[in-house]
């Protein structure tokens, strides 16, 4: 009886032991966002291609915006509660002239997460465009909404 008690005793610690340690960080939820250590599930491999095919055409003269629109409707669709995602709305209905957009997109990301460094520093660009700001964009770069 006593050997039957030892045996489950051990089984018990070994599997609290075991359950603890997976519930803990786990590197793969680990990403880098704007030099910022976030903790969020990796995204699928069809995902992350969206959202690079999304990167690229907001970063390169002349590509398919409206294409990359529709990637990232996707990808909104997939994870409404992503603050990065709809901060990168904001940033390319902006490119596109949607302004009222490009607002609700940004204030949903604020929501989302009021302190998220890349949302903030978009809001200070378009409140306070200055020869920096124009710096750090390309030619056709993201304008702020117009006053209204």
């Amino acid at each position: 009886m006593a050997r039957r008690a030892l045996v489950f005793a051990g089984l018990v610690v070994s599997l609290t032991t075991s359950s603890a340690c997976t519930r803990g960080l786990n590197p793969r939820t680990q990403h880098v966002v704007d030099d910022q250590v976030v903790f969020s599930p990796p995204p699928s491999s069809g995902e992350y291609a969206a959202y690079i095919r999304v990167r690229v055409a907001l970063d390169t003269e002349g590509a398919d915006l409206e294409r990359a629109q529709h990637d990232l409707t996707v990808l909104l669709a997939r994870n409404p509660r992503d603050a990065h995602l709809w901060t990168t709305s904001a940033e390319l209905e902006s490119r596109l002239g949607n302004h009222e957009k490009a607002e609700r997109a940004l204030a949903r990301a604020l929501e989302l997460s009021p302190d998220y460094g890349p949302a903030l520093a978009l809001r200070s660009d378009w409140d306070t465009p200055n020869a920096a700001t124009a710096a750090r964009q390309p030619e056709s770069g993201s304008q702020p909404p117009p006053a209204e």
